[in-house]
């Protein structure tokens, strides 16, 4: 994989990551999950090649697997990131 092209085996084992990622119960409206997995898919793409490279994973195995799981973990981290800004922001206005 070179990496400036997007594979497309990567964008979807980015896009499986998302999906697997999203919590559902969370996701009121069908915009916001489509927002959710795009921006999970999206980050995960990015960050692959990012984190490959940091890690010494040039295989492209290694780099798909690299991609499901920034795609899971990276929308995880950001959906906890959002509630716990959520929580703040409700005890502010209170």
């Amino acid at each position: 994989m070179d990496k400036y092209n997007i594979d497309f085996n990567q964008l979807l084992a980015a896009l499986a990551g998302a999906i697997t990622g999203t919590d559902w119960k969370k996701v009121r409206t069908v915009m916001q999950g489509v927002i959710t997995v795009f921006t999970g898919t999206v980050s995960a793409v990015y960050l692959t090649p990012l984190v490959a490279e940091q890690i010494g994973w040039t295989k492209p195995v290694e780099m798909l697997g690299l991609s499901f799981l920034l795609g899971t973990l990276g929308l995880r981290t950001v959906q906890a990131f959002n509630s716990f800004v959520e929580k703040k922001l409700l005890k502010l206005g209170e």
